[in-house]
């Protein structure tokens, strides 16, 4: 195979990556409470995402629904937390929630519309940063409705497997012609 048939492939590759760049979702859950976040990036490695979109897809307490459908809104004290969000991921784990406003707390809280469910991550009880608990609160002074240990996992994207089958299909390719 010559120079120009393989720097041709070389460049439909890449063309095939820069195009599959896509924003990365991750599950989250505890308890009965799972969803996922979307963010910006494509592969989860350590560093800083931008949340842009939250859903809650199983629930005990709360309505199921997303920001991007408008069930759930970012934020609570009084604009004090604001967007933008950001989850800072270091490999394996969340280890920071962050986001814009004046409140100390590193938290992100999403607030189900008509009613007074707010999901906090970063939270358990208390005024307390807790970078791996979540609770879901019903805007009383009681207790959570729910809280735990919060699991947060990164989800391979379909784009990254159709790349990678692209990629084998054309190594495949090239050594069938060169045996041929």
């Amino acid at each position: 195979m010559n120079v120009c048939k393989l720097s041709g492939i070389a460049a439909a590759l890449t063309l095939l990556v820069s195009g599959a760049q896509a924003n990365q979702v991750w599950n989250w859950s505890f308890g009965s409470e799972a969803g996922q976040f979307v963010t910006d990036g494509s592969s989860p490695v350590a560093g800083q995402y931008q949340v842009l979109d939250f859903s809650v897809t199983a629930s005990a307490f709360a309505a199921l629904g997303s920001l991007s459908g408008g069930q759930y809104t970012m934020g609570a004290f009084a604009n004090s937390v604001a967007a933008p969000y950001f989850l800072t991921w270091d490999g394996s784990a969340v280890t920071d929630w962050q986001h814009s406003g004046l409140n100390s707390f590193h938290w992100l809280v999403y607030s189900q519309k008509n009613s007074n469910n707010k999901y906090f991550f970063g939270w358990n009880t208390g005024n307390v940063n807790q970078i791996d608990a979540a609770g879901l609160w019903n805007g009383s002074n009681a207790n959570p409705l729910a809280a735990g240990a919060l699991n947060v996992s990164a989800v391979p994207e379909p784009a990254s497997y159709a790349l990678l089958l692209a990629g084998l299909l054309a190594v495949g390719r090239i050594a069938r012609r060169r045996s041929a």
